[in-house]
């Protein structure tokens, strides 16, 4: 296994802010719960300040990015950083550019759009439109923010208040930490490989996939598990031989790159053997989990 995690993979935080498009009359609110003898605070009134329509180009980049961020890397800790494979970052990097500049575009034509948008609100909200639920600049309401660090490593550790040796004792436990959290991560192949295969095989709801001979499955089944299934062998970014093993033998018995979601839907035979392969692969998987570190 590679041991100089910082060499294969780094941390990465994408931070996006964007306006609510609806938001809570508090006084309304009151009124409502005054009328019918509530207690305060049991029923809310709210109104929308932006049309959803006039926000969906900007949810959309917010949704691919998050989508991408998904993708390429792998759970890190709960403050939001992700686990990035070095061998990801120049294809990361470009998409994320490109969304990142999708999105400032975006931002400023909705603030072209926004007195247009302010008399939209006053008119349908009549009475209850409030000036002060509109920002003087709505382009300070957004931002879009990417941020990339090294992973931690022991010799980082500066203490001057102890000795070499456990100095050398500190950095070698930082290390295996790391290593640690990296092995717990990169788990999260695993879990993303069945949980493709499983919704080819039963549809998101248990009910479709090709387990079920007269359901239609949606073409992303398809393209997730061809997805996963190309980019796992990055995501291992320690070889680990247990995982590169499951992965290959998956893809194998898989074989993504000839998935064809209509030959699948129209010919019952093509149907049948895609299903006898993913269960084999879902038992390939299962097989395997045991050894993953």
């Amino acid at each position: 296994m590679k041991k100089d995690i910082s060499n294969v993979a780094m941390l990465v935080s994408l931070r996006m802010g964007r306006i609510g498009s609806s938001k809570v009359d508090k006084a309304q609110s009151d009124n409502l719960t005054d009328h019918h003898q509530m207690e305060r605070g049991s029923a809310r009134v709210s109104k929308v300040i932006i049309q959803n329509a006039d926000l969906k180009k900007i949810n959309r980049i917010c949704n691919e990015a998050k989508a991408l961020r998904d993708k390429f890397t792998l759970p890190w800790n709960d403050q939001g950083q992700r686990m990035l494979p070095s061998s990801c970052f120049r294809e990361f990097d470009t998409e994320m550019n490109r969304l990142k500049n999708d999105f400032q575009v975006a931002v400023q034509e909705l603030a072209r759009d926004y007195p247009r948008i302010k008399a939209d609100a006053q008119r349908r909200l009549n009475g209850m439109f409030n000036e002060d639920d509109y920002p003087e600049k709505i382009e300070s309401k957004f931002n879009f923010e990417l941020e990339v660090v090294p992973m931690p490593k022991g010799s980082d550790l500066r203490i001057n208040v102890v000795s070499d040796e456990e100095r050398e004792r500190l950095q070698k436990e930082i290390e295996a930490r790391t290593i640690e959290r990296v092995k717990k991560s990169t788990n999260d192949v695993v879990g993303r490989m069945m949980s493709s295969l499983m919704t080819l095989l039963q549809g998101t709801d248990g009910q479709g996939g090709l387990l079920n001979p007269d359901a239609r499955f949606h073409k992303t089944a398809v393209t997730k598990l061809q997805e996963i299934i190309d980019i796992a062998p990055e995501l291992n970014v320690l070889d680990d031989p247990t995982l590169s093993k499951m992965i290959e033998d998956v893809k194998e018995l898989i074989k993504p790159e000839n998935l064809d979601v209509d030959k699948i839907r129209n010919d019952t035979s093509e149907r049948n053997k895609v299903l006898s392969n993913s269960m084999q692969a879902v038992e390939s998987i299962k097989n395997a989990m045991g050894g993953v570190a």
